[in-house]
């Protein structure tokens, strides 16, 4: 059970960072592309 948790927060971890990186990457080629 504790290993389940364990990837559960590993993924929801996954999930923000892709998350994270989907929003910031239009706003950085905006950014440049000024």
């Amino acid at each position: 059970m504790r290993k389940f948790i364990a990837g559960y927060y590993r993924l929801l971890d996954w999930l923000l960072a892709a998350t994270v990186g989907i929003l910031i990457v239009p706003v950085t080629l905006q950014i440049i592309a000024r």
